[in-house]
C-alpha cells in the first residue's frame, strides 16, 4: 500500500520523519512517497520532490514562483490520480497545499486526505476552514486553540498533544544564565532556513551579533543543515570571523543561554528547552500589509499564544534593529524580576502542550482512515 505525504517546511519534515519511522515500525509493508526533506527520507520515505521547491517566505515570493508552484501542483495530483494513491497526507504549508488538495477534489479524487499541521485559521483568513471543511478528512493540529477554531468552524479535527512534549524533558533544561552572573552569556542566533528570511534578517543580525562580541558575550549563528548549497556557501561568506553551527538549531539552543531568531518552531523549541529568545519577523511589504490588515491576534509567536502574554519580544518589520535587539537584552539580563516572570510564563506555556503520544495519535488516525 502507498500513502502519499507532503510538507513543504523544515518544521513539517521535522514531523513528517517522526510519523514515518512510527507507520513503517508498525507496518513495513506502507510505502510513503512525496515531497520530502533530509528527516522524512532517513526516516525511510521516498522523495519525488524535495522541500527546497516550497522555501518561499511571504506573498511576494509566492507570486514570483507561481508558474512553478502550479507545475508542481498539477505535477503531484497526477501522481496521485495515476497510481490510485489511497490516501493523501499534507503536512503545513497551506498556501501550495490547500490548492493542491481542493484540486484533487475538482478532478474526482475520492481517496482519504489528512492535514497535519493545518492553516491558522484561528489567526486569519478564516475562509480557508471551509475549504478544510469541504476537502479533508481530518486535522491533526499541534496546538488546543488550533483544534478548537477548527472544531468551531465545523472541520473535523483531533488533538490530544503536541510531538515535543515527548521529545522534551517536560520540566526543561532550565540551566540558564542568572543576571548578575559572571559567565559569559552564548547567544544562539538562529537567521532562518528560507532565503527571503535570511536575506532580510542576516545583516541585522550579524550587526547585533558584533555588538553582542563587543559587550563580552559569546554570539553562534545557526546555518541550517539543510540549505542549498549556494544558499549555504552565501550565508557562510556573510559569517566569516563568527563562531558558526551547521547541525540541529535545537542543539545549538540547548547550549546556549539566550536565542535570537525567526519566527517560527524556533519559538517552540526555545521555550521547551526554557530559554529566553527574542522573535524576529521581517517580510516583504506586501506580506506585512496583508498581516497588518488580516491577521487577528496580538502575538505572532506561539509561546505567547499560548501564555497569553508576551514571554518572547516580538521584533516585526522596521523593529528589527540593533538597539531593540540589544535593549531586549540587557532588559532580561539585568532586571531580575522581569527575568523570574519570563521563566514562569515558559513553564505556563509547557503545560499548555498537551499531552504525550501526539505521533502515535497521528498513526492510529491515520491507519483508521486507511481500514
Amino acid at each position: 500500500m502507498e500513502i502519499f505525504l507532503s510538507c513543504g517546511e523544515p518544521s513539517g519534515d521535522h514531523y513528517a520523519g517522526r510519523l514515518i519511522s512510527g507507520l513503517l515500525e508498525l507496518h513495513p509493508e506502507i510505502t510513503l512517497r512525496g515531497m520530502l526533506g533530509m528527516e522524512g527520507r532517513n526516516a525511510g520515505g521516498k522523495a519525488l520532490w524535495n522541500i527546497s521547491e516550497l522555501g518561499l517566505m511571504g506573498i511576494s515570493d509566492v507570486v514570483h514562483a507561481l508558474p512553478r508552484l502550479f507545475r508542481l501542483k498539477r505535477s503531484m495530483g497526477r501522481y496521485v490520480k495515476e497510481n490510485n494513491i489511497p490516501l493523501v497526507i499534507v503536512i503545513d504549508a497551506p498556501d501550495f497545499h490547500l490548492p493542491l488538495i481542493r484540486s484533487l477534489r475538482r478532478e474526482g479524487y475520492s481517496g482519504k486526505i489528512i492535514y497535519i499541521s493545518p492553516p491558522t485559521v484561528w489567526a486569519w483568513r478564516q475562509g480557508r476552514a471551509e475549504v478544510l471543511r469541504k476537502t479533508v478528512d481530518l486535522c491533526l493540529p499541534l496546538f488546543p486553540f488550533e483544534d478548537k477554531a477548527l472544531r468551531e468552524h465545523g472541520v473535523k479535527s483531533r488533538w490530544i498533544g503536541h510531538p515535543f512534549v515527548d521529545e522534551f524533558n517536560r520540566s526543561g533544561d532550565t540551566t540558564h544564565v542568572t543576571p548578575g552572573a559572571s559567565s559569559v552569556p552564548r547567544v544562539a542566533i538562529l537567521p532562518g532556513s528560507r532565503s527571503g528570511e535570511i536575506n532580510r534578517l542576516l545583516p541585522v543580525f550579524i550587526r547585533a551579533a558584533e555588538e553582542f562580541r563587543a559587550s563580552g558575550m559569546a554570539p553562534v549563528f545557526s546555518v541550517a543543515p539543510f540549505l542549498e548549497d549556494d544558499l549555504k556557501a552565501s550565508v557562510l561568506e556573510q559569517l566569516q570571523g563568527f563562531d558558526s553551527y551547521q547541525g540541529s538549531a535545537r542543539e545549538l539552543m540547548a547550549t546556549s543561554d539566550i536565542v535570537l531568531g525567526a519566527s517560527g518552531t524556533a519559538a517552540v523549541e526555545a521555550m521547551m528547552l526554557g530559554r529566553f529568545m527574542i522573535v524576529a519577523y521581517k517580510g516583504s511589504l506586501s506580506s506585512y500589509i496583508v498581516y497588518k490588515t488580516m491577521v487577528r491576534t496580538d502575538f505572532i509567536s506561539i509561546p505567547n499564544i499560548l501564555s497569553g502574554e508576551k514571554v518572547f519580544p516580538e521584533l516585526i518589520q522596521k523593529d528589527v534593529t540593533v538597539s531593540r535587539i540589544r535593549k531586549e537584552i540587557e532588559h532580561y539580563l539585568r532586571d531580575r524580576q522581569y527575568f523570574s516572570r519570563v521563566h514562569e510564563l515558559i513553564q505556563r506555556g509547557k503545560q499548555k502542550m498537551g499531552d504525550p503520544g501526539a505521533v502515535g495519535f497521528w498513526i492510529r488516525s491515520i491507519l483508521e482512515h486507511l481500514s
